[in-house]
């Protein structure tokens, strides 16, 4: 696979969500277009992880990855 940006190396990620509509934006490339379908289960660790409201989170899953953020902005859709 090849990644949608290269290490050390500013990129621009923007995200949107609508209801249970995620859709994410590398350098203006579409990586994720996701829905939540009605009905939607998890089980076992991942029960509570469904779409719904509230807190969202930055972070990388690499232990050995330094991640740096700016010029993050929050806007409601219209």
């Amino acid at each position: 696979k090849v990644p949608p940006a290269q290490d050390d190396t500013w990129f621009t990620l923007r995200i949107r969500v609508e209801g249970k509509h995620i859709s994410t934006w590398v350098n203006d490339k579409q990586i994720v277009d996701y829905t939540e379908k009605p009905g939607t289960v998890r089980r076992g660790s991942m029960a509570a992880w469904l779409l719904s409201h509230g807190t969202f989170a930055l972070q990388a899953h690499d232990p050995g990855s330094r991640v740096r953020f700016r010029s993050i902005a929050v806007l409601p859709l219209p």
